[in-house]
């Protein structure tokens, strides 16, 4: 039996890779303006561009079968854990530059 999440645009992939987009058009602006955003405003804007909400949606897919529709769901909701890993990444490739 098929997984019927194995087509990323059934499972969130594609509200993943517009909330990226949208997330780099953001930074751009910032750029654009010369604004220096607050710490929580970057740190908030930084967790969807670092992309770990996107790879968490892809790894799903790669699994095929063995992810449920349920973990996808899961991850569309964007919960905590994923929230701070993706913070946490992109301070430290912050950190790295």
């Amino acid at each position: 039996m098929r997984n019927e999440c194995s087509n990323k645009t059934k499972c969130g992939g594609d509200e993943k890779m517009k909330s990226l987009a949208n997330a780099y058009s953001e930074e751009s602006k910032w750029r654009d303006e010369r604004r220096v955003p607050t710490v929580e405003e970057h740190l908030r804007l930084s967790a969807m561009s670092s992309a770990y909400p996107m790879f968490h949606t892809a790894v799903l897919v790669r699994m095929g079968k063995v992810a449920t529709k349920e973990s996808f769901e899961w991850v569309a909701t964007f919960p905590h854990i994923i929230k701070a890993s993706a913070v946490m990444a992109r301070i430290m490739n912050d950190n790295f530059l």
